[in-house]
């Protein structure tokens, strides 16, 4: 079963602590944790951030990838590659789960909803 979690406004890191995790930081500011691989991006490096989200999850090197400000990377990245590729990867979140977090969730649901609208998940 393919496990993508969406989180609005919680705290991530007690739920990370003591497993294999790495963390997408798309300019929230996500701070350093001890044993934790933390990839930090600027606005204006969406492109970067989800070329190494699509790597970490084909590596299958982790059990959890945090991928924090998902929304604004997306919105910043506008292009349906992303949701393409997570269809035909599913099968890879058996092996490492996808934790989105975001402040604004229902805004980040209506973006994703109109651009996967042809995709049929």
């Amino acid at each position: 079963m393919a496990k993508i979690v969406i989180y609005e406004g919680v705290d991530i890191r007690k739920d990370i602590i003591g497993r294999k995790a790495a963390v997408i930081d798309y300019d929230t500011g996500f701070s350093a944790m001890e044993g934790v691989l933390i990839k930090s991006f600027q606005k204006g490096e969406a492109s970067q951030a989800f070329s190494q989200m699509k790597r970490w999850i084909s590596s299958a090197s982790f059990d959890i990838l945090v991928f924090s400000g998902f929304l604004e990377a997306f919105s910043d990245f506008g292009d349906d590659d992303v949701l393409f590729w997570i269809k035909d990867h599913v099968d890879a979140f058996e092996r490492t789960s996808l934790v989105v977090l975001d402040d604004h969730l229902p805004g980040m649901i209506s973006k994703v909803a109109e651009k996967r609208a042809d995709l049929d998940f």
